[in-house]
Parts: structure tokens; C-alpha cells; sequence
């Protein structure tokens, strides 16, 4: 089996990697546009090739490296993952971290990730570069757009539709049916009972 290559060298890259060999598979290597170490958990950290240095307007030649597939980008900021993502033209793999429970039934876009106690459950879609951080619950036929983080503990009740790149804050309540509009942040606590867009 191929071995999963991370984008990104901070703390959800490092957890990204623990779900990756958790499940199995090998971590490749990280790629950082800006590294600021050598190796992580053992793995050698470059930059991608398509990095300019801006100083001198070159190409940087050392310590570069073509990025390659099954890719996972693992950066919180939810625009900069969805610049990264559509900078390659790679396979992207979804993860799933053991514990996690995701009915058959249930969708999941490619690189999109699932940590560890989170709920995905019947015909709720999922899409792509998505994070369902630790202990979140998606509740049926849900439709989560890409680019989206569900954080920490959040509850979504049945059929509530999130816009791409909304940011659902840690601890937060959505009753079923309420839909959120791209691109919006909910704080963490919050309790939406109507829709959001």
C-alpha cells in the first residue's frame, strides 16, 4: 500500500500522521511551503517544488521536492488548505481514525479527515478536505460542504446543510434542518437553531 504523504508541519499534520499509521499505513513524507525543521516524527520535512523564493525570484532548488499522491493536507486554516489542495493535481486520501464510527451509508470526500470519538452517521455526506475534528457528531443526512471544520465536540442534528469553508467552534449546537452559508465562523458554545446564511 502506498505510503500517505502530509501537507503541513504543525500540530494537526502531526496528529494527521498519528491517525495515518494508527490505520496501518506508512506516512511519506510532510511538505511546508516555509519548513522550519527537518524531520517530523521521524519523517523528512521539504518544500514542494512549486515554491518561489520571493527574496531572490527564483525557483528554489534544495531541499525540494515534487509533491505526490495519496496526499492528505493537514492545515487547520480552511483557505489555506483550499489553496493548497488546489495548487496539486494529486490523489487525496481520506482518513479515518480508528474509533471513529462513519455508517456505510455515509459520504466522504477525497482528503477529507475524521478524528478520533466523531459520529458520521446514515446518508450524511461529507465533502472534501473537510475536518471532523475529535468527538464531533454529524447526525443523518447531513450535507457538510468542502473545505469545512466541524470542531471539537460540535453537534449537528439531522439535515443540517453547512456552506464550504464555515468553521463550526468547538462545543457548538445545531438543531436539525438549519442550514449555514459558505465561509462562516460560529463561535465556539454556539447554539443555532435557525438558519445562518
Amino acid at each position: 500500500m502506498a505510503k500517505v504523504n502530509v501537507f503541513g508541519a504543525g500540530g494537526h499534520a502531526r496528529v494527521v500522521a498519528d491517525i495515518v499509521e494508527a490505520t496501518g499505513r506508512e506516512v511519506g513524507c510532510f511538505y511546508d511551503d516555509a519548513p522550519r525543521v527537518e524531520t517530523l516524527k521521524g519523517h523528512p520535512v521539504v518544500r514542494p517544488t512549486a515554491c518561489v523564493d520571493h527574496t531572490e525570484h527564483t525557483a528554489v532548488e534544495s531541499s525540494c521536492a515534487s509533491v505526490t499522491g495519496p496526499l492528505v493536507v493537514a492545515i487547520g486554516a480552511n483557505k489555506v488548505r483550499k489553496e493548497v489542495a488546489e495548487r496539486y493535481c494529486v490523489e487525496y486520501q481520506a482518513i479515518v481514525a480508528p474509533g471513529a464510527i462513519v455508517a456505510p451509508s455515509a459520504k466522504m470526500g477525497e482528503g477529507s479527515v475524521v478524528l478520533q470519538g466523531a459520529v458520521i452517521q446514515t446518508d450524511a455526506t461529507v465533502g472534501c478536505h473537510c475536518i471532523v475534528n475529535i468527538g464531533a457528531m454529524i447526525d443523518h443526512d447531513c450535507e457538510i460542504g468542502d473545505f469545512v471544520h466541524v470542531a471539537q465536540g460540535v453537534a449537528l442534528g439531522g439535515g443540517v446543510k453547512i456552506g464550504e469553508g464555515t468553521w463550526i467552534g468547538a462545543g457548538s449546537v445545531v438543531t436539525s434542518g438549519v442550514k449555514i452559508g459558505c465561509w462562516r465562523v460560529i463561535p465556539p458554545g454556539s447554539v443555532i437553531t435557525e438558519d445562518f446564511e
